[in-house]
């Protein structure tokens, strides 16, 4: 199973994780704050859930690539190692 983003929306600012670098995040988060909570994760912070339409985009890219990531994984010979996506 793949993840293309954390919604987390029960907050009082709401936020949604996705598995992208903040320079590929931040043209894409519609000036909303973007911070690092995690290795390999963006956070966009907003101030309530109906700033998540002004975020299609960013969550387009972030579906994309974790669809190319698993296209690539399959692509790969398995050693029965490797990383979770």
């Amino acid at each position: 199973m793949a993840v293309f983003c954390r919604l987390l929306a029960n907050r009082k600012k709401p936020c949604i994780w996705v598995p992208l670098p903040p320079d590929r995040v931040t043209p894409l988060a519609a000036s909303l704050p973007v911070t690092i909570p995690q290795l390999g994760w963006s956070c966009i912070t907003m101030e309530s859930i109906d700033d998540l339409g002004k975020l299609g985009e960013l969550l387009r890219t972030s579906h994309e690539h974790v669809r190319s990531a698993l296209r690539g994984k399959a692509a790969e010979p398995s050693d029965g190692g490797g990383t979770a996506v």
